[in-house]
């Protein structure tokens, strides 16, 4: 680069003009990002510097991405996007409002958030109370909000074990007349190890706000509920299956996706944050522990999701 337009770019920075720009001129013309366009206005910035084009782009304001996070503080009334959990276990994120067919009001997570294992059967879960903030954000017994409700059990590959009452009472029946014939057989329900949604419910305690922490979007239009991810993808439940057991959100409108349509997302861990959706339905095989669940007609996006962000609410831009 010019070392002339270098010392002015320079000072520029130095002077909170501009934010950034490129090392190098292509094809005659630097890069230099600004946090607004307003600001080439503001200080009358020069686009041409002997005969070097100057191309300006708004970036907004760089900073630390420290692990300070707005949605790890405690918030009331409850927002979606929210750090929250059990009392002495893990930490995920507060999705939002959602009204069952009869009107009662709930808030809404992950069942891996709201059940310490998801596996279970919702009638084999005591009495859980539900944190605001999470455990893993120092909440504690006082920061208690609701308590568990229901989930919808995830079926896992090695523990695929129904949780309907009545084939377990078929079930139970069948073995006891397999006793009395003096049989080995014994019998066991189960289901199909594959799942639509990773979902809770919880009652309570306190008002719910309908702001997403970080976000301020002319349309708030729900597209799924993240759950899971890699390295370089994340995965959402599409909250149309959310919809067909029966809960909906109250705050929000529900919108289908499509592939390259962008995202956006708040959670716990990593706040507001945007991909692109690869695919609006794949199936996946996902890690619980040393198991393995399915999950079918899940979102497939660029990675926008970190341990704790789980239940966050996701969004079209």
């Amino acid at each position: 680069m010019n070392k002339d337009l270098l010392k002015i770019l320079l000072e520029y920075m130095v002077r909170g003009y501009i934010v950034g720009f490129d090392r190098e001129a292509m094809n005659n013309r630097v890069k230099v990002y600004v946090k607004n366009t307003e600001d080439i206005k503001t200080y009358n910035l020069m686009s041409e510097f002997e005969g070097i084009s100057l191309e300006y782009v708004t970036v907004g304001e760089f900073k630390l991405m420290g692990s300070n996070i707005e949605n790890r503080g405690k918030f009331r009334p409850l927002r979606p996007g929210a750090s929250i959990g059990l009392i002495n276990w893990g930490t995920g994120t507060l999705t939002g409002a959602f009204k069952d067919r009869r009107g009662n009001i709930y808030i809404a997570s992950n069942a891996h958030v709201f059940t310490r294992d998801p596996r279970r059967c919702p009638y084999e879960i005591s009495k859980e109370y539900v944190i605001q903030p999470g455990h893993h954000d120092g909440g504690t017994l006082k920061d208690v909000v609701g308590h568990y409700v229901w989930h919808q059990p995830i079926a896992t590959v090695n523990k695929p074990i129904s949780c309907c009452k009545i084939s377990k009472a078929i079930s139970s029946l069948f073995n006891k007349i397999s006793e009395i014939l003096g049989r080995r057989t014994y019998f066991e329900a189960r289901q199909a190890p594959l799942n639509y949604i990773d979902f809770a419910i919880a009652k309570p305690y306190v008002d719910i706000d309908n702001l997403p922490i970080g976000l301020n979007l002319e349309r708030y239009e729900m597209v799924g509920v993240g759950f899971a991810g890699s390295d370089v993808a994340s995965l959402a439940i599409n909250v149309y299956n959310i919809l067909q057991i029966g809960y909906e959100p109250i705050f929000f409108k529900t919108s289908s996706v499509e592939a390259n349509d962008i995202v956006v997302k708040t959670g716990r861990t990593t706040g507001a944050t945007r991909a692109k959706v690869i695919s609006p339905s794949i199936i996946a095989s996902v890690r619980i522990g040393d198991d393995t669940a399915i999950f079918a007609d899940v979102i497939l996006t660029t990675k926008m999701l970190e341990p704790g962000d789980s239940g966050s609410p996701i969004f079209l831009e």
